[in-house]
C-alpha cells in the first residue's frame, strides 16, 4: 500500500519525556514553576512542542530545532525566543518516537547559559539511558 510523504508527517507523533529532578518534579515542571506568572511564555513552548511531536525526525530543523555538537554532542535543543530571550530545552531522542528533556538553558550570544549546560545534559542523558526511571513522560497536550 502506498502512504505518502504528507500521511507519513501526519501518522507522527512523538512521546515527550521528562529527566527527573526531585521525586515529583521533572525539567520542564521546574521550568514551568519558575516561569509561573507568565502564561504567554509557557504557551510559546506548547506550541513548539505541538508542532514537533507531529513531525516527522527529519523535519525537526532550525528555525524549531538543532541538532547540537561538541560537548553537547548526542543532544538537540528545541529552540524558541520569548522578550528576545532564547529558550533551549535540550535533550535526545530515546527511542523511536520518543524525545527527552534533560535540561533548559538559554543562550546568549551563541553559548548556553548556564555555562554547565552540556556538561549537566550528558550526565542526565547517561542517567537516562542506564536506568529509564530517571525520566517521566511529561507530555504536554
Amino acid at each position: 500500500m502506498f502512504v505518502s510523504n504528507f500521511e507519513n508527517q501526519v501518522m507522527a507523533d512523538w512521546q515527550f519525556r521528562c529527566y527527573l529532578v526531585g521525586p515529583d518534579l521533572d525539567v520542564l515542571d521546574e521550568w514551568r514553576i519558575a516561569h509561573a506568572d507568565d502564561d504567554a511564555l509557557q504557551a510559546k513552548l506548547d506550541t513548539r512542542l505541538r508542532f514537533l511531536r507531529q513531525q516527522p525526525r527529519d523535519r525537526w530543523v532550525r528555525p524549531y530545532f538543532d541538532t547540537l555538537d561538541d560537548d553537547c554532542s548526542g543532544l538537540g535543543e528545541v529552540r524558541f525566543e520569548y522578550k528576545n530571550v532564547q529558550y533551549r530545552p535540550i535533550g535526545f531522542s530515546s527511542g523511536k518516537l520518543e524525545f527527552t528533556f534533560v535540561f533548559v538553558a538559554i543562550e546568549k550570544g551563541g553559548k548556553f547559559v548556564p555555562k554547565n549546560t552540556c556538561k549537566v545534559a550528558q550526565e542526565r542523558k547517561t542517567e537516562t539511558e542506564k536506568d529509564r526511571n530517571k525520566a517521566r513522560d511529561c507530555d504536554s497536550d
